[in-house]
């Protein structure tokens, strides 16, 4: 099976791309603004793959994590201590579509 991943896709439907919105019930990134650690807080509706991208403002990615979310509430954390103060962009994306949030990091 080919892994598919596209940073700037608004959703992934296995490896093609949709454009899909999907309003997540429950989503959070805190603390924000941050200095050492981010934890991401996503309510998903099936289990499956979540791939965690943080990009800074240029676009650059500068930290991925790929994780095996379960059905309902999931909570990961992600060390930021080595990343220049900023704003960052955090995109969660997984087989429901995709969660974006702005982070500060200070």
């Amino acid at each position: 099976m080919r892994k598919c991943l596209k940073v700037k896709a608004v959703a992934l439907d296995g490896c093609r791309f949709v454009k899909r919105t999907v309003r997540h019930q429950h989503s959070s990134v805190y603390p924000n603004p941050a200095d050492n650690y981010i934890t991401i807080e996503w309510n998903a509706t099936e289990q499956g793959t979540t791939h965690i991208v943080l990009t800074d403002i240029t676009g650059k990615m500068v930290k991925q994590d790929v994780v095996n979310n379960n059905t309902g509430i999931n909570i990961v954390s992600m060390d930021v201590s080595m990343l220049p103060k900023g704003i960052y962009m955090l995109s969660a994306i997984n087989n429901n579509g995709v969660m974006n949030k702005r982070v500060v990091i200070e």
